[in-house]
């Protein structure tokens, strides 16, 4: 994998990893919107950062 962690105009690249679940994955195939497939707001349990690793992780059900 080519490194994309540098620091560019003093911001840092992040890795980002996109899962989807069985019900996100449906509404993708039959091209329908997925707002119904995010959490309520304020919920952060679907998101998971690693500043150190600039890596983000969110999960997508």
């Amino acid at each position: 994998m080519k490194e994309k962690k540098e620091k560019v105009r003093g911001q840092y690249l992040y890795e980002m990893q996109i899962l989807f679940g069985d019900q996100s994955l449906e509404k993708i195939r039959h091209r329908k919107r997925m707002e119904d497939c995010l959490p309520i707001e304020g919920a952060d349990h679907w998101i998971y950062l690693d500043r150190a690793k600039r890596f983000i992780q969110v999960r997508i059900v």
